[in-house]
């Protein structure tokens, strides 16, 4: 066998996506994730690809358009990542703030490596997408 570098999403811990928060509520969104690959996640961490990857929908014509584009607030743009060998199931938190108006929000993240380059391509990142309702 060789060298794999392998992200399986287990469960959302906290927060499952289209959750309802109040305006301005924080939460703490908890993502559990398996490495199921060969490698050992050493000095990695989440970024926020918010800038790069956004929810969208596809029209009937097959293109794409966002249908998120406003983020919740996170009280960082990065969180480490804990040394996960192969075959361990860790749990990333992140801390948001919601917006202070009704809105749907998404945000995404991505793991990096040390270097900063992406371990995984763009089809393996972790969500959170929550609903603000009252006031």
């Amino acid at each position: 066998a060789g060298i794999e570098d392998v992200l399986i999403f287990v469960a959302d811990v906290t927060v499952p996506d289209h959750s309802l928060m109040l305006p301005g509520e924080r939460f703490n969104k908890t993502w559990a994730v398996q490495n199921a690959g060969t490698v050992p996640w050493l000095y990695r961490q989440l970024v926020r690809a918010d800038e790069e990857l956004v929810v969208s929908r596809r029209d009937v014509q097959g293109q794409l358009h966002a249908v998120l584009e406003s983020h919740p607030d996170s009280l960082g743009r990065t969180v480490a990542v804990p040394p996960t060998m192969p075959g361990q199931v860790v749990e990333l938190s992140v801390e948001f703030a919601a917006p202070t108006e009704n809105c749907s929000v998404a945000s995404v993240w991505r793991m990096v490596d040390a270097s900063g380059r992406p371990c995984f391509d763009d089809r393996c990142f972790l969500q959170v997408i929550v609903t603000v309702v009252g006031g």
